[in-house]
């Protein structure tokens, strides 16, 4: 929690040393859910991914010495063919992190457009484009939907193939 504050602060200092001609090439109006997020997944990682990495180093080392002590021969065998399971893991990663970053810009648009709405709704509602907004909203969250259906069409064909790959070598 202090270290979130802490990049809060960092990131809002270097925003608002920026000259203002950078505001003109970028979007502003999203930049406050976009580092809310980014911080978000960090936090998550610190919290739950390097544990579960530390963990899972732990159980490798100590699975293949105990299975050396106890039949050599077989181990080698396993870890000939562990290179095969290591590409698989490592396209599936690949595919997950690829789409978190896709889902990740698309909610983004979406809270752009929104966030937009809602600091200028005054002027919305001046002009009566109410539904207009609304639609550009929508319009935003179909693009995310899709993007989440084919994420996790995508990752579930890798996810098949890493299973079917450890299911073949054993």
């Amino acid at each position: 929690a202090n270290q979130a504050l802490r990049w809060q602060l960092l990131f809002l200092k270097s925003v608002l040393s920026l000259d203002i001609s950078w505001f003109d090439n970028n979007e502003p109006a999203g930049l406050a859910a976009k580092l809310e997020m980014d911080i978000a997944q960090v936090q998550i990682f610190m919290a739950m991914g390097l544990g579960f990495l530390i963990a899972s180093i732990g159980q490798f080392v100590s699975g293949i010495t105990i299975a050396f002590l106890h039949g050599w021969q077989l181990t080698l065998i396993v870890c000939a063919t562990f290179p095969l399971l290591a590409c698989t893991g490592h396209c599936l990663a690949k595919q997950i992190g690829k789409q978190i970053e896709d889902q990740t810009r698309d909610f983004h648009k979406a809270s752009t457009v929104a966030e937009e709405s809602l600091m200028g709704v005054r002027t919305v509602s001046a002009f009566g484009t109410e539904r207009f907004q609304q639609q550009r909203f929508e319009e935003q969250l179909g693009r995310a939907r899709k993007g989440g259906i084919r994420s996790g069409i995508r990752i579930g064909c890798f996810w098949g193939l890493q299973n079917f790959a450890m299911t073949c070598l054993y």
